[in-house]
């Protein structure tokens, strides 16, 4: 008995034994496989050295044999993949090369209306333009010695001055499309360059031509970038586009709700006040500065705005001053003037005798005075007074009844101009009839 519990014992250490080795082989297998892994990850993280001669070797290759397409694809792929080749001169000059012969092959298909590709050539234009501007920003830095030798600039300035039309023309087409994002992308380009020292013979020409050339393109790249919402971007060229004063108008109108949208107080006030002064008769500029008056509780400067207005438009625009008369009313009751308010309605009527918020604004008034009369008045029954005075205070209420009768005649489906007050009168006037065909 004792030797067969000495063999299951041994045979016991024996399968643990086993067990334990077999468990620390398993983990040094894992654990070399982990390591074989990060190896092997970190090997494709690693991007293949630079090999800047093969490339160029690779770029003059497709070169000669006219593939521009396969050597701006495998320059733009080392820039996308090394930064030390975005900030190589010489192979941004060869990409603006590769570009400008892509411009070429597009061009001559527009010519021989090969199935030309406008969004394809335009591309071509604004990447050669992209590239060229890089490429002299890399080209113009200093060498060892503190030393700048551009070695390119010849060959940039004919590619850009050549295609300068080009990029204008891309503007235009894709304003036209309405496709204001990349019209805005042309014209920000153009606009951004027409000073650059690689375009001179561009900005020497007649000076007078290149400001009303500037100026048209400024202001379609103001409209671009407030058509996308791009409110900072319109302000980059707003003053330029100004230079024009057949649309400075607009602009004007642009500038102020691009500062709105930026939340520049005292910009978009002051936009609003020198747009007022040179176009008095544009709605926009008056009724934008007396609301924002109204808001700062500037009641008076409002009040002023709105004389201003009335004498710059009543003499050719009935409508326009219909409106701003019956705002000069409402300002009147905003300040409690009420002969004033009492006044800028008649005068209304005078030129739209049924215009029915005119009338409310009348009883309105009316019920006002009432008010003001009751609180200040003698009414005690049995004194000196109160026949007289009770006799004044229905004459307020009549009055008041008469206009919101006439509103109610005028715009019976807007109750909510003349059914309050009206209420009011007739209940104080004891017309108990009336009141109830009312309710």
């Amino acid at each position: 008995m004792l030797r067969k519990t000495q063999r299951k014992t041994v045979i016991l250490h024996k399968i643990q034994y086993k067990m334990r080795h077999s468990i620390i082989h398993r983990s040094l297998f894992f654990l070399l496989l982990t390591i074989v892994t990060f190896a092997s990850a970190s090997a494709a993280e690693t991007p293949a050295p630079f090999r800047r001669k093969a490339l160029i070797k690779e770029v003059k290759a497709y070169n000669k044999a006219g593939s521009f397409a396969k050597s701006d694809e495998a320059l733009r792929a080392a820039f996308a993949r090394y930064p030390q080749a975005l900030a190589d001169a010489e192979l941004l000059n060869y990409e603006v090369n590769a570009q400008n012969e892509l411009v070429k092959l597009e061009n001559r298909k527009i010519f021989l209306q090969s199935k030309p590709d406008t969004v394809s050539y335009l591309s071509h234009v604004l990447q050669t333009y992209q590239y060229a501007l890089r490429c002299d920003s890399a080209d113009r830095q200093p060498d060892a010695k503190g030393r700048v030798r551009p070695r390119f600039s010849a060959n940039l300035s004919d590619k850009l001055t050549s295609l300068r039309n080009n990029l204008r023309s891309g503007g235009k087409f894709y304003y036209k499309k309405r496709n204001y994002k990349e019209a805005y992308t042309f014209l920000d380009l153009y606009l951004r360059t027409i000073h650059h020292p690689l375009l001179q013979r561009t900005a020497a020409r007649n000076e007078a031509a290149l400001s009303a050339d500037s100026t048209e393109m400024a202001q379609l790249a103001v409209i671009s970038a407030y058509a996308e919402q791009q409110y900072a971007d319109v302000l980059t060229y707003i003053d330029c586009a100004q230079g024009d004063t057949a649309n400075l108008a607009l602009m004007l109108e642009i500038e102020a709700k691009s500062h709105a949208a930026l939340e520049h107080d005292r910009e978009y006030v002051n936009t609003l006040k020198r747009g007022f002064q040179l176009y008095p008769q544009r709605e926009y500029f008056y009724a934008s500065l007396i609301q924002y008056y109204n808001t700062q509780e500037s009641h008076h400067q409002a009040l002023d705005v709105i004389t201003r207005a009335l004498a710059a438009n009543a003499p050719t625009d009935t409508l326009t001053t219909t409106k701003l008369l019956y705002l000069q009313g409402k300002q009147w009751q905003f300040l409690h003037q009420p002969d004033s308010a009492a006044q800028s309605f008649h005068h209304l009527l005078d030129i739209d005798p049924e215009n029915a918020e005119a009338y409310a604004c009348l009883g309105d008034i009316q019920i006002f005075l009432a008010h003001q009369f009751y609180d200040n008045a003698n009414l005690r029954i049995g004194s000196r007074e109160y026949a007289e005075n009770r006799r004044r205070l229905n004459t307020f209420y009549r009055q008041a009844q008469t206009a919101y009768e006439y509103a109610r005649r005028l715009a019976p489906q807007r109750p909510e101009l003349w059914q309050t007050g009206l209420r009011e009168a007739y209940y104080k006037l004891g017309e108990g009839k009336k009141l109830q065909d009312l309710e």
